[in-house]
């Protein structure tokens, strides 16, 4: 997890002290701390771990579903060519490449905003939903794949990023069907997007992945 503000991350963490481990598994917690990108962050957590599966959790997201662990393994063992998990996610990007833009979008998440916010799209009918991008908060792998730090050097479309390097290693990147939302995503009053950042690496994104978007 990496982190810059630690109310939040130890708020994070007592969720995450809250959930059922399944037999014979043991949960490691790795910190990285006032990491210059999410890609680098990750980069880090990903080579001090020599665990199977990795979860990569922003600092606000706290887990709500105790037993979300057997839900994420079912998953995984539903298909080994199943690479990466989000809890949200878009069947097809649009032109923008931005997910929630997607005319199909699957997954469900709690948000705090102003307000708390159920965010609810499509149902995934299956034990997973197949889709070409996921959210960055909550984002599961059974296979490592090193997260592209020369291009997404910031905080921006780092997660679509890595849904496509997934795809083109030969993985399937999906969305699990959750009853109830597995996770509260507390974004808070002062969540904005920088915009000029943001539209720089969406331009980044579109000229890495131009070929791979074109279906």
């Amino acid at each position: 997890m990496a982190t810059n503000n630690e109310s939040q991350f130890n708020t994070s963490v007592e969720h995450l002290n809250q959930i059922i481990i399944p037999k014979g598994y043991t949960v490691n917690m790795v910190k990285i701390k006032q990491a210059k990108s999410m890609t680098e962050a990750y980069n880090t957590a990903m080579k001090l771990s020599k665990a199977k599966y990795k979860i990569y959790l922003h600092q606000d997201v706290f887990i709500l579903n105790r037993r979300f662990l057997f839900n994420l393994l079912q998953a995984f063992d539903s298909n080994p060519s199943l690479g990466l998990v989000g809890l949200c996610g878009a069947v097809k990007l649009p032109p923008s490449g931005i997910w929630w833009e997607a005319e199909r979008k699957v997954g469900k998440v709690i948000e705090n905003r102003l307000t708390y916010q159920y965010v609810d799209f499509e149902e995934v009918r299956d034990t997973v939903e197949y889709v070409e991008a996921v959210d960055g908060f909550f984002i599961a792998t059974q296979y490592d794949i090193q997260w592209r730090e020369d291009v997404f050097d910031g905080w921006h479309f780092y997660d679509a990023s890595q849904c496509k390097e997934f795809e083109h290693a030969g993985y399937q990147v999906g969305v699990p069907r959750q009853s109830v939302p597995w996770c509260l995503h507390n974004l808070g009053v002062r969540h904005f997007i920088d915009n000029k950042s943001y539209k720089k690496y969406q331009q980044k994104f579109l000229q890495e992945y131009r070929y791979s978007m074109i279906k």
